[in-house]
């Protein structure tokens, strides 16, 4: 089984500043599964693409509180490849993702609320949806709105994720602000957020 769970979706208070750096940023969002093989599988073909962009990327990984369990597996998985990885988990999710270019999940709800908070920065970023396994492609096939909405691509092969990080690299992505919820001017925040909690529970996940 895998853990779907709620978006965040809170008004921004804080006043982010961000700062230029050499190296993007790439926030895997964790997903807990209590399925080590998955695990295992997951990591393995997300670290043989992102190896290849170590010296192009830093690494953060946002586990989600229900995943501490095998924190150490995956970040051993980052090693073999070495890859330097950090792991974060600020109480403000929004801490992690204002200066985050790049999010990967599985199909994590914080894609919304990337989005969400990337639109009320006017900054440019993008987030991808990685299922690897026809199995749970199966699985999140009931709720991929998500990717529908334009809250994320989803992408379902090495060569593709490797292609997506390349032309993300080289700037050859169209970045113009998505079409998504967020577009709207007359957004309420707690109606929107009430909508997807209520598709997430009657998915049956």
């Amino acid at each position: 089984s895998i853990n779907v769970g709620y978006v965040f979706l809170k008004k921004v208070t804080k006043n982010y500043i961000i700062s230029p750096t050499n190296k993007k940023k790439i926030l895997i969002a964790g997903q807990p599964t209590n399925n080590l093989n998955y695990i295992k599988n997951y990591f393995n073909d997300l670290t043989d693409v992102l190896k290849f962009y170590k010296n192009k990327f830093n690494f953060f990984y946002r586990p989600h509180p229900a995943e501490n369990k095998n924190l150490k597996k995956i970040k051993k998985i980052f090693n073999e490849n070495n890859i330097l990885i950090k792991m974060t988990q600020n109480k403000i999710l929004y801490d992690d993702l204002f200066n985050t270019d790049l999010l990967i999940s599985i199909n994590s709800t914080v894609a919304i609320d990337f989005n969400y908070l990337k639109h009320f920065l006017k900054k440019k970023g993008f987030a991808i949806y990685y299922i690897n396994n026809n199995k749970t492609k199966k699985i999140f096939k009931k709720i991929n709105l998500y990717s529908k909405m334009n809250f994320a691509k989803e992408i379902n092969s090495k060569k593709q994720l490797d292609k997506f990080v390349y032309n993300f690299l080289k700037n050859k992505l169209n970045f113009s602000f998505q079409k998504n919820a967020f577009n709207k001017t007359n957004l309420n925040l707690q109606n929107f957020q009430k909508k997807i909690n209520t598709i997430i529970n009657s998915s049956g996940i």
